[in-house]
């Protein structure tokens, strides 16, 4: 950002303070999206804030709308607003009621103050800037119905065509309604007069907007291409030089319409900025599904992959997931708004990005198994939209190459150049349980319940044997480490991709089981979780099995990108920020780098609020799951009633990881275990609170007390949940919920086995014993300064032995 451009932000905001101003940011076009840039203001707010993930396509969200229009658009009440997607603003701990967005000086960017209150009138210095015609989102009519028609120019810049033209169907007839690009050529085709019918079975833009689909000319002068020999504009555009053709499918809130881009070149692949807004839904894939089947190279293998996962499901009770088939609506006024998911997962970052975890009790129902949209996600900003057939991945470094092989590999070469695998295999964030660690201390990273984890069945092809396809070098050649990368653009730190780094010996090791992933449960991967394919490294931490994956390379040291070296690590209790990490210059110590997951298990059973009552001579099922990383089992679970001092042992249920046991090797397990206790419910009654460790086949376990980190990752210590007596009943409090409201409390709708106890106003009676305690907690477990470390000679056993003796 210029320094002019800044003084006019810091400006706004000043002279807007009294008003509620809380920050004040600028955003501006760059690589095809429109993005944030260094704000000023309330520091906690905008920690909070999420600005650095927010991007945003032109004439998406208010941003994008505003950014297209380049006029100013008052929010007077985000409270009041259906269609915001930061709802982050009004969750929680951000209190943000009104916004204004406005153009700068020279029209190229837009200013956004947030308000901490819902304003009655703008402050003078924001009117005076806020064109007269000013929309107001809340009552603006046709806000939704913004047309954008500045797209393919930039579409254009972003991929170095030379032309553009935009067809539209007006349901009888498709008709060229915009050109842009070399002008003789565009007056050679006459564009204007472009039209056809919109049932036209041989237009090559009818059906790209008949059937959504990314349509491609690798080269108008290859007779052999039978899409090549019926395009009709061919000649004007020969002529000219022009050699590939891509025609994008795309729809807004009026209809469908496609793009067709000419270049004067051949392009051997698709650019990625084409396939914005192209994407195969599950219709399609079902029909690439049926394609492996019926295919004589593939067939064989597509049958024994989907036995095998019919056999892992059978073992383990899997049932599918009834509400996955329909696209939220609260997507709709996304980048997201084609990716059906469940209603009942909890959305951690508001409605976008989608980060989110099911419901204790709805994982718990699913069992072993995890349906592919009760599986928790991980996103960082809008799902990419890619296709099977047009996707690749590339591949560079320390290869060889081997004579007559590309450096991409396509998804149908994947599946038929190399033999599938199939196994069930657990997956956790490294975050999992992180709201319990930002009770003690707000960290970086938004809060996750204990439902971060959850188990696939997975198929795909072991990493060891594309990668020796592809000629890897050996260590001594510099073939020391495998780097692999999303799609580009897709963050905002480093160069936008992320990416992770994993030592050639791991990703080559057998025991381990690497693979590239394709299939989840059966079905082509969902958008969430990484389609078309993704890295999938069994006993890691998700954060390192990088989805969409679209670029592997090798190389001598260690990879650098920004989220390899700057995220998923687990520093020391005294690095308290960003800041003070990069004093100690501790980022790039592979010390505190993860990989492997840690031990770590919860409760299922009692869920937070349930009420049970006590009945003389019956027990309570006590539930939960444990999982163990690195490929270790989980040999033991165990739960305590007071403390620690008696410890209870529970029937573990192991998940059948294969379809034949005899085929599970190396002694390694990837898949958690669910286990269970009964306990006298009087007991329960009387305990105050229950906790439960799992132990590994080293003996590994988990500790007694948190370990706050700054990340707030791996936290695995002791999951505790009170119990409280009341007449005649017992009822439960977990430490954290994460549920947004009320109303999504899953349990209250959809659990009729079991009773919530509430306040007398319909409330939970508990919003978690942690955040209930908060001071106490932050007392006990909150992070000291290494210059504040406190000496007590009473410090140790001495003191903590009274938690068990009673001082008289």
């Amino acid at each position: 950002m210029s320094t002019v451009a800044m003084e006019e932000v810091k400006d706004l905001y000043n002279k807007s303070k009294d008003a509620g101003a809380v920050y004040a940011l600028r955003w501006e076009l760059s690589k095809g999206l429109i993005r944030a840039l260094e704000p000023v203001g309330d520091e906690y707010v905008l920690n909070d804030l999420g600005w650095e993930i927010h991007k945003f396509k032109p004439n998406e969200g208010y941003v994008g709308k505003a950014f297209v229009r380049m006029e100013s658009i008052i929010l007077e009440d985000v409270n009041n607003a259906t269609d915001f997607i930061r709802t982050e603003f009004n969750c929680r701990s951000i209190d943000i009621r009104s916004i204004v967005w406005m153009p700068t000086e020279k029209k190229d960017a837009l200013i956004e103050i947030g308000f901490s209150k819902a304003l009655n009138q703008l402050p003078d210095v924001i009117a005076k800037k806020c064109a007269k015609g000013a929309s107001v989102a809340s009552t603006d009519a046709d806000f939704a119905g913004v047309r954008l028609l500045s797209y393919e120019p930039l579409l254009m810049w972003t991929t170095g065509a030379t032309i553009a033209l935009r067809f539209e169907d007006n349901g009888t007839e498709i008709k060229a309604v915009g050109a842009w690009g070399k002008t003789d050529l565009l007056q050679a085709l006459e564009w204007e007069k472009q039209a056809v019918k919109s049932n036209d079975e041989q237009s090559f833009v009818a059906q790209a907007i008949k059937r959504k689909k990314l349509l491609y000319i690798e080269d108008l002068e290859d007779e052999t291409d039978e899409s090549s020999r019926d395009y009709r504009r061919k000649e004007a555009m020969r002529k000219f030089g022009i050699h590939s053709i891509i025609t994008v499918p795309q729809a807004d809130e009026k209809g469908n319409y496609c793009l067709e881009l000419g270049f004067d070149r051949v392009l051997s692949e698709i650019p990625d900025a084409c396939r914005v807004g192209v994407h195969d839904d599950p219709e399609v894939k079902a029909e690439i599904l049926e394609k492996l089947k019926k295919d004589p190279r593939t067939a064989e293998k597509m049958k024994k992959v989907l036995d095998e996962v019919k056999k892992i499901h059978d073992k383990n009770g899997y049932f599918p997931d009834p509400d996955c088939y329909k696209v939220q609506d609260v997507d709709q006024q996304t980048g997201d708004n084609w990716v059906p998911r469940n209603p009942w997962m909890n959305r951690l970052t508001g409605i976008h990005p989608f980060n989110t975890e099911a419901p204790v009790s709805l994982l718990h129902k699913h069992g072993m198994i995890t349906p592919n949209t009760i599986h928790y996600v991980r996103d960082h900003r809008t799902v990419p939209r890619l296709q099977w057939q047009t996707h690749r991945i590339t591949f560079d470094g320390n290869f060889t190459f081997p004579e007559g092989r590309k450096k991409t590999i396509t998804m149908g070469e994947l599946v038929k150049n190399f033999e599938p695998v199939t196994f069930a295999c657990t997956l956790n964030c490294a975050g999992n349980r992180r709201k319990e660690q930002n009770m003690i201390q707000k960290g970086i990273g938004f809060n996750w319940g204990m439902c971060a984890a959850s188990t696939a069945v997975w198929t795909g092809v072991p990493l060891s044997k594309v990668l020796e396809y592809m000629g890897i070098h050996s260590p001594e050649n510099g073939g020391n480490f495998v780097n692999f990368f999303g799609p580009p653009d897709e963050l905002p730190k480093g160069d936008g991709t992320y990416g992770a780094s994993h030592s050639t010996e791991m990703c080559l090791n057998p025991t381990r089981h690497f693979m590239l992933a394709f299939m989840m449960n059966g079905e082509l991967l969902h958008p969430d979780h990484g389609y078309p394919v993704r890295l999938l490294c069994p006993g890691y931490i998700g954060g390192r099995m990088i989805k969409w994956l679209s670029k592997i390379t090798v190389t001598a040291e260690e990879g650098d990108n920004w989220y390899h070296i700057n995220d998923n690590r687990v520093f020391p209790k005294h690095i308290t920020s960003r800041d003070v990490a990069d004093e100690e210059k501790i980022w790039q110590d592979p010390s505190y780098c993860i990989h492997d997951r840690n031990i770590n298990s919860g409760f299922f059973a009692p869920t937070h609020c349930q009420k049970v009552k006590i009945v003389a001579d019956k027990t309570f099922a006590v539930k939960g799951y444990a999982y163990a990383g690195g490929g270790r089992p989980v040999n033991r679970v165990e739960i305590t009633l007071n403390g620690g001092r008696n410890w209870r042992p529970a029937t573990l249920a192991r998940l059948q990881e294969k379809a034949d046991a005899s085929a599970h090797t190396y002694g390694e397990r990837f898949g958690w275990v669910l286990w269970t206790v009964e306990v006298p419910i009087d007991k329960l009654a009387n305990c105050g609170e229950l906790c439960v460790r799992a132990w590994d086949d080293s003996q590994n376990s988990q500790p007694e007390r948190p370990s706050w980190n700054l990340m707030g990752m791996m936290n695995n210590n002791w999951y505790r949940v009170k119990a409280h007596k009341i007449d005649g009943a017992v009822w439960f409090e977990h430490p954290t919920r994460v549920e947004p409201n009320l109303g999504h409390c899953w349990d209250l709708k959809n659990n009729s086995e079991v009773e919530i106890h509430t306040k007398a106003n319909g409330e939970l009676e508990s919003p978690g014993w942690m955040e209930r305690m908060k001071a106490e907690v932050v007392e006990v477990y909150k992070p000291i300064e290494k210059g504040e470390e406190k000496l007590d000679e009473k410090e140790g056993w001495e003191v903590d032995v009274q938690r068990w003796i009673k001082k008289k």
